[in-house]
């Protein structure tokens, strides 16, 4: 079978761990052994397909990021099986862009969301392949075993109450209050876990029904990119799934699923409390991370708390409460706040750079460049900066000189020169620049020549 990723989410009910630019499925969350989301997913989408079939559907702020997660994990994509949107257009549109990359009709195509845990991996692989005969002639959407009545998930009736085969859907519901969802469960209904196995021949054969626009889309010569404009922004649930007739649930048992769609649902995975940083005295049934290594985090009698400590801010939320983070991502947003869109850690498609220290007059970044890749060629208005090698080999360019650095050798960037930084090596670069100037912005690059499109 295909496999297809949706990895256009922006997570952010997990702020501050998650930000705008670099969200839950790709951040390094504290306890999760130092691999996104997304690279478990790869692995997961691994079982069933070789690297060359599995595809991923992501938005255009986050293409470098399934570039250079893909190409450091065990799974290393083609290229041209990733596909960024040029503009977000909800589940419906990406599933179907996923399908059109994949250009087959009758194989089966697994739809795995790229934020998405599952402990067992056995057990769900197992219900997968059984599905397979059904998928080729119906859309088979996976329920997962209800364990407690939980207000954030969508939940799914199915013809045969407590079934544990492939059944027909009687319905879908929404996210219910705690005393629904209650009753839900009593009642048998699954969770609905977002996930698909879904033949491109009945895909085509529905939408042509429910949706003509997105047939068109799906199977039109026009440059995948080129159609996105004409299409709604609608769900797979909403747009396909509660009006087709030929929708059918394999229930998944108990395989440890969860979305991790707020800080409540990761405490449950993880535990009360992560690494050795954290110490409680007269506290219970808190959870408390810190994305710091060797910082403490302090809890004294205080219980059912939230606490996430990152660099550049904190939360404390109590529990239960948690998937109103977002409300507090909206009002930095209305405040015009640069911490829901970035951490003091930026990523960029050649690497990332950490703010260390910035003050009138003056910043101090330490740059991380992966192997074979390049800054753009460009120069600064307001700014010179004095670059230092801490590990690694650097090449760079100023004016009209090349200079090969090395570990503690260093070059300083005059005010106006054209200049470019690369690592032509095997392992990371690691340099600590320092900028002086009247300006320090990111907007005060003037880009001459850049491998990623941003010239």
């Amino acid at each position: 079978m295909n496999v297809i990723i949706l990895a256009g989410g922006s997570g952010t009910r997990l702020w501050p761990i998650s930000r705008k630019y670099y969200p839950k499925q790709f951040a390094d969350i504290p306890g999760f052994g130092g691999r996104s989301l997304f690279e478990r997913t790869l692995k997961r989408a691994r079982r069933f397909a070789e690297p060359e079939k599995i595809f991923v559907v992501t938005g255009d702020a986050y293409y470098f990021h399934v570039v250079n997660q893909s190409e450091r994990s065990e799974v290393r994509l083609p290229i041209e099986n990733i596909f960024a949107e040029p503009e977000a257009k909800s589940t419906l549109a990406a599933i179907a862009a996923g399908l059109s990359l994949a250009r087959s009709e009758d194989e089966p195509c697994l739809i795995l969301p790229s934020d998405h845990i599952i402990r067992d991996e056995e057990r769900f692989a197992q219900v997968v392949r059984s599905a397979e005969s059904v998928a080729r002639e119906q859309i088979v959407t996976f329920g997962v075993a209800a364990e407690y009545p939980e207000t954030g998930y969508g939940y799914i009736e199915a013809e045969t109450s407590g079934c544990t085969g492939i059944s027909p859907i009687r319905r879908f519901h929404e996210k219910p209050d705690h005393e629904t969802a209650v009753r839900y469960i009593s009642e048998g209904f699954l969770w609905n876990a977002g996930i698909f196995l879904i033949s491109p021949a009945v895909f085509r054969r529905e939408v042509e029904v429910c949706h003509p626009q997105f047939a068109w889309a799906f199977f039109s010569e026009t440059p995948l990119r080129d159609r996105y404009a004409d299409l709604p922004s609608i769900s797979i649930d909403h747009g396909l799934l509660e009006q087709s007739q030929s929708v059918s649930v394999a229930p998944t048992g108990e395989i440890g699923w969860s979305d991790l769609g707020s800080f409540d649902a990761i405490a449950g995975h993880l535990g009360e409390q992560w690494g050795n940083e954290v110490i409680a005295e007269r506290a219970s049934n808190n959870f408390a991370v810190s994305d710091k290594a060797g910082k403490t985090v302090a809890l004294v009698g205080v219980d059912d708390l939230v606490v996430v400590d990152t660099r550049d801010a904190l939360l404390v939320a109590r529990k239960g409460a948690t998937q109103d983070v977002k409300k507090i991502v909206d009002a930095l947003d209305a405040r015009g706040r640069e911490e829901s869109k970035f951490g003091l850690t930026v990523y960029r498609p050649w690497g990332s750079y950490t703010i260390i220290d910035e003050g009138t007059g003056f910043k101090t970044k330490r740059l991380s460049v992966l192997p074979g890749k390049k800054l753009s060629s460009q120069m600064h208005h307001h700014r010179s900066e004095h670059w230092v090698v801490v590990s690694g080999t650097a090449q760079v360019e100023v004016d009209d000189r090349s200079i090969l650095l090395r570990k503690w050798e260093s070059t300083f960037i005059p005010m106006g020169s054209r200049h470019r930084l690369e690592n032509p090596g095997k392992v990371e670069l690691h340099i600590i620049e320092s900028q002086i100037g009247d300006y320090l912005g990111e907007d005060d690059i003037v880009r001459f020549d850049d491998e990623y499109g941003r010239a």
